[in-house]
Order: C-alpha cells, then structure tokens, then sequence
C-alpha cells in the first residue's frame, strides 16, 4: 500500500504517508478509516507526508474528491511535509482555497510539523 494512516486519537489528528503511486485501491482502503475517526473525533487535523510521489491512478481521483466536499468542514488544519519542489507551492494555493489552514514543511521539520498539528495555535518558523 502506498497510503498509510496513523491515529493521535488523544489530540485529534492523522497521519497519512504516502510513497509512489496512489491506488484506486488505496483511497477504498484509507477513506473509511478516515470517515471513522472523523465520525469520532468531529473537527480532525492532519498531516500528510510524501516520502515519494508518482501521481495517482485514475480510479482514485474521484473518490477523494467525493470525500473532501463531503468533509471540507471537518479538516481545519492539514501540515504538508515534503521535499518534492512542486508540490509545495500546489498545496499552498491549493490550501488557500479552501477553508482550513494549511502549512508547509520539508521533510527534516517533521517533528515541527507533528508539534504544530498537535497546537495549531504554535508559532512555526
């Protein structure tokens, strides 16, 4: 699997990694586990490392934007670790669109970007 989840129940927030290619097979995977802990949690924050991106397969394009109109309102914060160059200034604009509050980190200020998610109030550098 490509797309992996872990769980900060006592804080409220998610962990996705993803590495390579995005599957059709592992939206179906990761989407109910998500809708789950939402449904537990209420209002989630997330931090979604890529270690390694390949784009995604068609198939899961369109189940993952069924589920961020469904749960837009239920995301208010989403730190983006990654070093991929492009992918940064995307999830930005991408970010400002939408109505949650989005940073960036490079892959070495992981731990920031868990301490941040875990305070959204912290100051990041």
């Amino acid at each position: 699997m490509t797309v992996t989840m872990s769980e900060h129940p006592e804080e409220g927030w998610v962990e996705l990694t993803v590495s390579g290619r995005v599957t059709e097979a592992d939206v179906k995977a990761l989407l109910p586990k998500l809708e789950t802990f939402i449904r537990r949690h209420g209002k989630i924050r997330v931090v979604e490392v890529i270690a390694g991106f390949e784009g995604y397969d068609l198939g899961a394009v369109w189940p993952g934007l069924v589920f961020e109109y469904r749960h837009l309102a239920d995301i208010t914060h989403v730190a983006v670790v990654c070093d991929i160059g492009w992918l940064g200034p995307v999830s930005r604009a991408v970010g400002a669109a939408m109505p949650l509050t989005l940073r960036t980190f490079s892959s070495h200020d992981r731990d920031a970007a868990r301490a941040w998610i875990a305070d959204p109030g912290r100051k990041v550098a």
